[in-house]
């Protein structure tokens, strides 16, 4: 029985010193050796910060820029895994990827022709004769998402061309 108690707490102990030691290790990477996962040097960088509006190079460690400065700097956070990008002199701008749809008109446009990709007015007008054979008569199809800039001569859709 006392053997027991003994490894269970020799256990206890290990799993509390492991603990102490990752608390330490993160907050020391944190704090002075950062490991990015992306940097990229030789670049002009424009940091949108007035105390620093300009830089070389960037680090990137998961979704987050956690440094900007010279390419010299930077250079110093790369590990063996960290994926380099040299820019070549040209511009970087920080940024963000804005995924979001306007409910009311994103579901309207789920329940209307699909005219997005459409290449070339007569696929346009195809798409918009057989979805218009699907709906019950008289129905309004409404919609206008279409890029007639895809289209050889990039000329505006007319009502001939619908109604063909």
């Amino acid at each position: 029985m006392l053997s027991k108690q003994s490894s269970i707490l020799k256990v206890l102990i290990a799993l509390a010193i492991v603990f102490v030691m990752s608390l330490g290790f993160s907050a020391h990477a944190n704090n002075q050796h950062l490991i990015a996962d992306l940097i990229i040097i030789n670049a002009t960088v424009h940091t949108m910060d007035p105390a620093r509006p300009a830089a070389q190079a960037l680090a990137i460690i998961g979704n987050r820029i956690v440094a900007v400065g010279t390419t010299d700097e930077i250079k110093n956070l790369a590990g063996l895994n960290t994926r380099v990008i040299d820019a070549r002199g040209r511009l970087v701008l920080p940024g963000f990827n804005d995924a979001h749809v306007h409910f009311m008109s994103g579901g309207f446009q789920l329940s209307s022709v699909d005219l997005r990709d459409a290449n070339t007015p007569q696929e346009f007008a195809e798409r918009i004769r057989d979805f218009a054979a699907k709906i019950p008569k008289g129905r309004w199809i409404t919609g206008g998402d279409w890029d007639h800039e895809r289209w050889p001569e990039a000329k505006l859709p007319t009502k001939g061309l619908i109604d063909q």
